[in-house]
């Protein structure tokens, strides 16, 4: 991954690792049929930030049709038709962004984005518990939020 970076030469990057369980052997989900180790991809990115006026307008978002499934839902896959879809919705309403609830009417996440809102000073977010993915950038956020707090 850093030999990917580096070889970029980004002053700031977008990082996406992508491991499938490897090469299968014929057609088929068998997955005792594999015949190779994982394949490990490294897609590295310029990063590039949303337009600064952006940050003073903000964004227009929408509650999606789009339901976020119990099914995998907690886990990182590449399957991203739901969050494409709802994108579509979203665009459709002349809005950049559509929130998708899970199929119990919690909040889940946004299309490209996770969930936070603060309320009476108290930072919020979905829990885990409703089977949104438990990610690196959620983490951060709610670190980076605790320690501001106790600051």
């Amino acid at each position: 991954m850093l030999r990917t970076i580096k070889a970029n030469g980004f002053d700031r990057s977008y990082i996406k690792i992508i491991v499938t369980r490897g090469v299968a052997g014929g057609h088929g989900l068998d997955i005792s049929n594999v015949l190779t180790k994982p394949t490990v991809i490294v897609i590295v990115d310029k990063l590039k930030d949303y337009p600064a006026d952006t940050y003073m307008k903000g964004w227009r978002a929408v509650i999606t049709d789009i339901r976020r499934g119990d099914t995998l839902a907690n886990i990182k896959t590449l399957n991203y038709a739901n969050n494409i879809l709802a994108k579509l919705e979203a665009s459709r309403q002349k809005a950049n962004e559509a929130i998708i609830l899970t199929h119990k009417g919690f909040l889940a996440e946004g299309t490209v984005s996770n969930l936070f809102f603060i309320k009476r000073g108290n930072i919020y977010t979905p829990s885990v518990k409703t089977g949104i993915l438990e990610g690196i950038t959620r983490d951060i956020v709610i670190e980076l939020a605790g320690k501001a707090v106790s600051e």
